[in-house]
């Protein structure tokens, strides 16, 4: 029905140890707006089947399309290009259409280059003493600042930093009838500064591309942009 309309498509596969971030997702990018116009009013809140039920025996979440942050081919090109160059173990290998990439421009493959380099330069440090990272795809099992912390310092890393700020995974909107949010959304991570850049090189080398149990998604961890205490 769609085949041939879509020029780029990733998948993120569900989470099969998570409560709270069971759903699966994707991004598309359609050839034009009228496509992705009529997607949506063809599958938005539609559901595969009326008698899907989660294992608790609750109704699944019927579908949610919304317009995404990052806009056109070139842009998820330059975006997630590095994800086909990742060495790492994961099933979130983006597809593009060979079509669109040969009429990309050199700018946005220069770009898409860059990003790629980037993200190594960020994964081993590179030559620069950064002591702040980002900590990303935390499982569920880490719902909050103390959890985090108590994995964080159960990893070797106890009394080595002076900064660590938690972030949950998003919730969905409350439903009518409700009292408490739904699925989560996304993946929590977290901010952490280490006192010295040699533990926080430390902790990149021991964590990055690592799982807590089979299922999760592979942490990322890397320099973040805004280094140091003060900042």
């Amino acid at each position: 029905h769609y085949k041939g309309l879509y020029d780029f498509l990733l998948w993120f596969p569900a989470k099969k140890t998570s409560r709270l971030n069971n759903c699966s997702y994707a991004f598309v990018n359609f050839i034009t707006a009228h496509h992705a116009k009529r997607f949506r009013g063809d599958f938005h809140l539609m559901r595969f089947y009326q008698s899907d039920v989660d294992a608790d025996g609750k109704n699944q979440w019927p579908l949610s399309i919304a317009v995404a942050k990052v806009q056109g081919f070139s842009q998820n090109y330059v975006r997630f290009h590095h994800l086909l160059e990742d060495t790492s173990y994961t099933l979130c290998k983006p597809y593009f259409d060979p079509r669109a990439v040969a009429a990309l421009s050199s700018e946005s493959l220069a770009a898409a280059k860059q990003t790629g380099s980037n993200m190594v330069r960020e994964g081993v440090l590179g030559d620069s003493s950064p002591t702040t990272l980002i900590i990303r795809n935390l499982p569920s099992a880490l719902d909050s600042q103390d959890v985090a912390r108590g994995w964080l310092d159960g990893a070797g890393f106890g009394s080595q930093y002076n900064f660590f700020l938690y972030l949950p995974a998003k919730r969905r909107r409350l439903e009518s009838g409700t009292s408490t949010g739904g699925a989560g959304q996304g993946l929590a991570y977290a901010f952490v500064n280490f006192y010295y850049a040699e533990s926080a090189k430390a902790c990149i080398a021991k964590l990055n591309g690592k799982t807590l149990s089979e299922g999760d998604l592979t942490l990322s961890v890397v320099a973040a942009r805004v280094q140091g205490l003060r900042d």
